[in-house]
């Protein structure tokens, strides 16, 4: 079975550091295939990266502001604890080994910000977000060329649940689904193996397809 290294989540619960990993990504991950290992210390990430086949960066919290020179948006939502640094440290060493990464939701953004990109830190989600995440809510344009349309034909529903987006794309980064608004909802890099969404395939069962086909394209390496 193949190992993924997932970056870990924090939470203060109690004055105590929780480190955690939702159980709908282990739960998705082990029925396609593979097992997720947490990373909890940026300090062992080459040894996650010689360990592990690839690499989750998954949803949370938002993202420091700080790591693309702009004011932290007082509706913005971060970690008290080096979470970004974690994750940060995490892509430079699955990167720099050549295994697979996989962003969700955050991990989108995060890999955005990491190869030079920006965020809209806040916007109107109406159409973005959901109580739980566990049901269609909007339509995707799939561009050609991409996983995303290797992966699905039109039309295509998915999940929502995120208040901050792209503002720039990063150099490098290959659009592979939008909104109909216009938000980046997936990307691709265009020389690494990077995929990254803005939806929770791991929340979506058996109609998704991006997670069976990441743990197939690492296999095949």
């Amino acid at each position: 079975m193949l190992k993924i290294a997932v970056a870990a989540r924090c939470e203060i619960l109690d004055g105590m550091e929780k480190y955690f990993c939702n159980a709908f990504y282990t739960d998705a991950f082990q029925q396609a295939g593979a097992s997720l290992i947490m990373a909890m210390s940026y300090d062992q990430s080459d040894w996650f990266a010689k360990q592990c086949d690839a690499l989750l960066v998954p949803g949370g919290n938002d993202m420091d502001s700080a790591y693309f020179q702009e004011p932290l948006h007082p509706l913005a939502h971060i970690y008290e604890r080096p979470i970004d640094a974690l994750d940060y440290a995490l892509i430079s060493a699955f990167l720099k080994a050549g295994n697979p990464i996989l962003g969700i939701c955050r991990g989108l953004q995060v890999l955005n910000v990491y190869f030079g990109g920006t965020l809209q830190q806040h916007f109107n989600k109406e159409e973005h977000a959901q109580s739980d995440g566990t049901q269609p809510m909007h339509a995707l344009k799939l561009h050609d060329h991409t996983f995303m349309s290797n992966l699905y034909e039109e039309p295509i529903f998915i999940n929502s649940y995120h208040h901050q987006r792209i503002a720039k794309l990063a150099d490098h980064l290959q659009i592979a689904a939008t909104h109909p608004d216009g938000t980046i909802e997936a990307f691709q890099h265009d020389s690494l193996p990077v995929w990254a969404v803005q939806w929770h395939p791991e929340r979506m069962g058996k109609s998704d397809r991006i997670i069976p086909a990441f743990i197939k394209s690492c296999s095949a390496r």
